[in-house]
């Protein structure tokens, strides 16, 4: 318990008559207080020094100022000024000024969007005025709710009598939406085939996945990992951020990856909007292709005109001058 010490002017005539032993409980602590003492502090004057618990002087003080119903000119009471508005419903209170009113929601200053009219009067004797908006919404200005999106609203209160505003009328108010996020959206991830011919070297290659919702998927980045199996080849990339639902990065391939057709898993982190998802696609390693052998070969040949038959570098035959050249396979 925390305890505070309570100074009291002269109010010794209003203490209930004393208990056994001098001591007096006082009517503002009902319970937790620890004793009382009187002491001279001047002549007339005595001081009662009070220890009270801390929870019951904040009730005290909560309930010595209640809301008042009456005003000569109307100022909310509920919502708290500045506070953030509930989601749905809201409901504007001020007290009672036996007058006619003029109510503004506005999301911008005189952007009249929400609500702007006159919001009835009451005649004295009345308790609180309120008027509540939502949580439906009509499809154009004036909406007639608060908008979930976490912005600025901004409040005006007119009070008149027969016609004229009285001063100092308006009161304007601010407060914040409340701010409904969303469940994020559902996702598929779907990856691309790709292929790639065996190397004795490491060598990149272009791996993609396109991530679908019910809206454009522009939030979050994707994961790729090669996989044998359960053992990974290569070392995972992650992709920038979407655009458009795409993904894509350049994935290095070890050295000598033998040709098989291998796994490409995809993970997409997900986003604010959308939940994570995953799939995976093929990559395939193909047999490099056979190389043409450049060996010398000696061909049989039978020609006309005069040519010049030789033996170029690369094995293959050349003639010295243009010429035609008729090669059969000796009988």
């Amino acid at each position: 318990m925390s305890d505070l010490t309570y100074f009291i002017p002269d109010i010794h005539p209003r203490l209930p008559p004393a208990g056994p032993g001098g001591q007096r409980p006082h009517p503002i602590c009902l319970q937790g207080w620890f004793g009382v003492k009187r002491r001279q502090v001047g002549q007339g004057m005595k001081r009662i020094e009070l220890t009270l618990c801390a929870a019951t002087l904040a009730a005290f003080a909560a309930t010595a100022a209640p809301a008042q119903t009456t005003c000569p000119v109307a100022q909310l009471i509920s919502p708290t000024p500045g506070s953030t508005l509930p989601a749905g419903a809201v409901t504007f209170e001020w007290c009672n000024a036996n007058a006619d009113y003029f109510l503004t929601v506005e999301s911008i200053p005189g952007a009249h969007d929400i609500f702007f009219a006159f919001a009835g009067g009451a005649g004295p004797g009345a308790g609180v005025i309120s008027i509540t908006l939502g949580p439906a919404c009509a499809p154009t200005s004036p909406t007639g709710c608060i908008p979930a999106n976490g912005e600025s609203i901004f409040v005006a209160l007119w009070t008149l009598k027969h016609g004229t505003v009285v001063p100092p009328s308006p009161f304007n108010y601010t407060f914040t939406a409340a701010k409904t996020v969303p469940a994020p959206a559902a996702t598929t991830t779907t990856v691309g085939s790709s292929s790639i011919p065996f190397s004795g070297d490491a060598q990149s290659v272009t791996l993609t996945a396109t991530v679908a919702a019910a809206s454009t998927v522009n939030q979050g980045t994707v994961t790729f990992q090669v996989m044998d199996g359960a053992t990974n080849i290569g070392t995972a990339v992650t992709s920038a951020a979407l655009i458009g639902g795409n993904a894509g990065v350049i994935y290095l391939l070890p050295a000598r990856t033998v040709p098989n057709s291998y796994t490409v898993q995809a993970a997409y982190s997900g986003g604010p909007a959308f939940q994570a998802s995953s799939g995976s696609g093929t990559l395939t390693v193909s047999p490099s292709p056979p190389q043409r052998s450049r060996s010398p070969r000696t061909l049989p040949w039978r020609g006309s005109g005069t040519i010049a038959p030789a033996r170029a570098p690369d094995g293959w035959i050349a003639c010295g001058q243009a010429c035609t050249m008729v090669l059969r396979e000796a009988e």
